[in-house]
């Protein structure tokens, strides 16, 4: 399986495999919101539907896990980096009110947030970036002969 999935494939499966676990978590047991003041934008979405973003994102993930081409592979990694990205410009977002409102409004701690969350953006894209190598052939079993 390994050599099939090759390390861009692997990240994809496991990555896509995290992001459907959380998605399904959200669904099971859904975060508690956060106080109104926090002004976290990614709230504004309904729960559920943040939860299938996190499911969909997962499996398409999944989907591209087996391309081996990185040039077939682009949207799996698209749909690692989508809600990431949505959550790193939320917490951005309340941390920037937060100091622009003098701390009544607003998220203190957006700015851990949203480094977390950003952290998360690089890998995806510093993993889509990779070459993937060809696969190893063994060449000196055939020219062996009995």
């Amino acid at each position: 399986m390994r050599r099939r999935l090759g390390r861009r494939g692997g990240f994809l499966v496991a990555w896509g495999i995290l992001f459907v676990l959380y998605g399904v978590g959200l669904f099971v047991q859904p975060l508690p919101e956060a106080p109104h003041a926090t002004f976290l934008l990614h709230e504004m979405i309904p729960p559920p539907i943040r939860a299938v973003l996190w499911v969909v994102s997962g499996l398409v993930a999944l989907r591209y896990a087996l391309a081996r081409n990185p040039a077939r592979d682009i949207p799996g990694y698209l749909a690692l980096g989508a809600m990431p990205c949505v959550r790193m410009a939320s917490y951005a977002v309340a941390w920037v009110v937060h100091l622009a409102l003098g701390g009544s409004y607003g998220d203190p701690r957006g700015w851990v947030s949203t480094v977390f969350y950003a952290v998360f953006v690089a890998t995806v894209v510093l993993v889509a970036g990779w070459a993937e190598r060809p696969p190893a052939v063994n060449v000196g079993a055939e020219d062996e002969a009995p």
